[in-house]
């Protein structure tokens, strides 16, 4: 893979029957590509939680979510105030 010659092989595609009596065609990838995705996530996931996900203290979102649901509340994007 590091050398840039993996390609995956095509997925396996697969007739699911929908409620309305159409079909939907689901793309099955191979056990080999599963490997490689995992493989492939295992090294970024580490080096890339930190730039996106910064370091929050666990059970922190809520209470940053309930924060930004007050201060959604208070003014519009204009900075006016509005009623509740």
């Amino acid at each position: 893979m590091s050398s840039g010659s993996y390609f995956p092989p095509p997925v396996k595609a697969v007739p699911m029957p929908k409620k309305s009596g159409g079909v939907r065609v689901l793309g099955i990838p191979t056990v080999s590509d599963r490997i490689a995705q995992t493989a492939v996530k295992m090294g970024l996931e580490p080096r890339l939680d930190p730039i996106f996900h910064g370091s929050r203290p666990p059970g922190n979102l809520p209470r940053l979510r309930a924060e930004r649901r007050s201060e959604s509340r208070g003014s519009d994007s204009d900075g006016r105030f509005l009623s509740n």
